[in-house]
């Protein structure tokens, strides 16, 4: 969602919600990841600010954003594997921009697009 969010792609950031919400997530919270401003969970916040600022960065995570990771408990390895679950959104996100995607599941709540 965060990185749909970033990238502006209203199919993913839709389709991810659903998702999110299917595993527990309250819309309230589904918002708060694609904005970034995740309040309700330290851990996630600082992996949400990680992958924004690799999506957003194209690819660049500052010092103290990925310390934050690391304080927060994700480790070297988990931090680092993020990296490739935000190429695969980032793929699909851009490939949705080109193909131009019909959004076919019920649009997300305050849409980043």
């Amino acid at each position: 969602m965060a990185v749909g969010a970033v990238d502006h792609c209203d199919y993913c950031q839709s389709a991810h919600t659903l998702s999110a919400k299917a595993a527990g997530l309250s819309e309230e919270q589904t918002v708060a990841i694609r904005l970034g401003e995740v309040d309700f969970d330290p851990k996630l916040a600082a992996l949400v600010a990680v992958v924004r600022k690799v999506a957003s960065a194209v690819g660049e995570v500052d010092d103290a954003t990925w310390q934050r990771g690391l304080d927060a408990g994700w480790s070297d390895v988990e931090l680092t594997e993020a990296f490739a679950h935000v190429a695969a959104n980032l793929f699909t996100n851009y490939f949705n921009h080109y193909a131009r995607t019909d959004l076919d599941v019920p649009p997300a709540l305050g849409l980043q697009g």
